[in-house]
C-alpha cells in the first residue's frame, strides 16, 4: 500500500481522546471507557448528574419545594463491552443544597443496538489506526538506520536539514494555509489504511467543542463522550527523526443503522510530543511570553530562516554592553563588536495551534541564543 510521501502516522497513548455529543433530544447522553466495572461507570454517570439551578427559597420565605431534575445516562466499557445504565436525579434538600441519586435503569433494544455499533466503530478505527502505526514504525526505523550509518552527528544533522525547508516543521507555523496543508495529509493517509471498513472517506474538517459520534437506529440511539477513555490516538507527520509533528485526534460522525458515510477528522498539535531539530515544541515555543535559551546549540538552517523571517529581534543594543565576546561569555547589548566574536540574541514570535476542543490559540515566545556577531 502507497504511504503518502514524507507522512507517517504514530499510534500514540496519551491523555484523552475527546468524542463528545451532538444536540440530538431522541439520543441518550452516553461515555466511554476502556475498562470500567460498575461501580466506575456508576461515578461517572454521578459526575455528569444534570444541574439543578432552583432554590427553596426563590418564592421567598417560607421554603417551597423543588422538583428534582433527571436524566439518563450509559456508560460503555470499550474492553469488555459492558453496557451500564443509570437514572441519575439531583434533588435540592432542605437546606437549599443539591444532592445526587443514582440507581440501574433498563437498556431499551434500540440503545443496546447502538452501542454495539459503537463497540465495532471504535475497534474498526482502532485497526485503522494499528496498520498506521506499524508502517510508521518500519519508516522510522530505516530512517535511523540510514543516518547510523554516518559517523558524524554533525554530517547527519547537516543532511538531514539540506532539503527545502517546505519538508520542515518550522513551514507548519508560518500560517494557516501550511497548517490545513500538514492536516489534510494525515486525513488522506488514514483514508489509505481504512480500505475495506464501513464508513466511505475520512476527511479533515475544523472542529470545535472536541467533536462528537452519533449513533441511532430507527430515530433513537445514543450520543457517546469518550472523556473519560485514557487513551488517545495520535498522528505524526514525520520529517526526519529529529524532526516530526505530532497531532492528538478528535473526530465527528453520525452512525445511522450501522453504517456511517464519512468521518470528519481534527488534530491539534501535541507540543509535547513533537520536535524540531531534536528540541521539544513545548520547549521551544515557551507560553505566557516565558523565554528558551538555546546558547549554542546547532539548529538548522531551515529554523535560521523560520526566525528571520517570522521573529522579531528583541536583543538590547542600547548602551555599552557586557561580556567578552566568547562562546561561554558572549557580548550582551551594545553594537558595533567584532564579527569573529560571539554575541547573545533575542527574538519574540507569535506561535497559534488549535487546542483538544478546536479553539485557537496564540501566544508570544521569546527564543535566545548565542551566535557570532553580525549573524542575525
Amino acid at each position: 500500500m502507497r504511504i503518502w510521501k514524507s507522512l507517517s502516522v504514530t499510534l500514540i497513548v496519551a491523555s484523552s481522546l475527546f468524542i463528545s455529543s451532538q444536540s440530538l433530544a431522541a439520543l441518550t447522553e452516553a461515555y466511554g471507557c476502556k475498562s470500567c466495572y460498575f461501580e466506575e461507570a456508576k461515578q461517572i454517570a454521578t459526575l455528569e448528574a444534570p444541574r439543578n439551578n432552583c432554590s427553596i427559597y426563590e418564592n421567598g420565605s417560607p421554603a417551597t419545594y423543588c422538583e428534582p431534575v433527571r436524566k439518563e445516562i450509559i456508560v460503555l466499557s470499550q474492553n469488555d463491552e459492558s453496557i451500564y445504565k443509570f437514572i441519575v436525579n439531583t434533588a435540592i434538600d432542605s437546606y437549599d443544597r443539591p444532592t445526587v441519586s443514582v440507581v440501574s435503569g433498563l437498556i431499551t433494544p434500540t440503545e443496546r443496538l447502538a452501542a454495539y455499533d459503537y463497540f465495532k466503530f471504535q475497534n474498526d478505527f482502532e485497526s485503522v489506526m494499528l496498520g498506521l502505526n506499524q508502517s510508521s514504525s518500519f519508516k522510522l526505523s530505516e530512517n535511523i538506520f540510514q543516518y547510523n550509518e554516518s559517523s558524524s552527528f554533525d554530517k547527519v544533522f547537516s543532511e538531514a536539514t539540506s532539503s527545502s525547508c517546505l519538508e520542515h516543521p518550522t513551514n507548519f507555523f508560518r500560517g494557516n494555509a501550511q497548517k490545513r496543508e500538514v492536516k489534510m495529509e494525515l486525513a488522506a493517509s488514514l483514508n489509505e489504511f481504512a480500505s475495506g471498513q464501513t464508513w466511505e472517506e475520512i476527511k479533515h474538517q475544523a472542529i470545535v467543542g472536541g467533536g462528537g459520534v452519533s449513533i441511532s437506529r430507527s430515530g433513537a440511539g445514543i450520543n457517546v463522550s469518550l472523556k473519560y477513555l485514557e487513551e488517545n490516538y495520535s498522528a505524526s507527520k514525520f520529517y526526519d527523526f529529529a524532526n516530526y509533528l505530532t497531532f492528538d485526534m478528535s473526530v465527528k460522525t453520525s452512525i445511522v443503522n450501522g453504517d456511517s458515510v464519512q468521518i470528519f477528522a481534527d488534530f491539534s498539535l501535541n507540543k509535547r510530543l513533537s520536535k524540531i531539530d531534536g528540541i521539544s515544541v513545548n520547549d521551544l515555543f515557551q507560553p505566557d511570553n516565558g523565554e528558551f535559551r538555546l546558547d549554542t546549540s546547532k539548529m538548522s538552517e531551515c529554523w535560521d530562516e523560520f526566525i528571520r523571517d517570522s521573529a522579531e529581534d528583541v536583543t538590547n543594543y542600547e548602551g555599552p554592553g557586557t561580556g567578552t565576546g566568547t562562546e561561554q561569555d558572549p557580548f550582551v547589548g551594545g553594537s558595533g563588536w567584532p564579527q569573529d566574536s560571539f554575541c547573545l540574541y533575542k527574538a519574540e514570535t507569535n506561535i497559534c495551534s488549535n487546542d483538544e476542543e478546536g479553539n485557537q490559540q496564540c501566544w508570544t515566545s521569546t527564543i535566545s541564543w548565542i551566535d557570532t556577531c553580525g549573524r542575525f
